[in-house]
């Protein structure tokens, strides 16, 4: 079982440039998680995502910890859900022309 510090907190405000999670999807795409199949976050050893915190780190100079990219990991995967949830609803499609969703009015 992995135990995440209480100071995880303290941690979810830190900033984050558009680059830097650029990065953690090209990491997360190259270098899928040991329990990628399963799609529960909680199963990803933390040793993953320092790893990823590593490579974003020297390749963004920033200071990011194995904490802040599980919780940005998991914002990204629960938008992820929700965004699939919502084009899969009849009368919703995914334009991708204009990068938006859009709603057919029916009658």
């Amino acid at each position: 079982m992995q135990v995440w510090p209480l100071m995880a907190l303290t941690n979810r405000h830190r900033s984050w440039d558009f680059n830097a999670v650029g990065v953690l999807l090209q990491e997360a795409k190259s270098n899928p998680p040991p329990d990628s199949l399963t799609g529960i976050t909680q199963l990803i050893p933390k040793a993953w995502f320092r790893c990823i915190a590593d490579r974003i780190n020297a390749r963004c100079n920033t200071r990011l910890t194995a904490v802040d990219i599980r919780g940005r990991y998991r914002r990204l995967e629960h938008e992820y859900r929700k965004f699939t949830a919502l084009i899969t609803i009849e009368g919703f499609f995914w334009n991708k022309e204009e990068g938006v969703v859009l709603a057919v009015e029916s009658k």
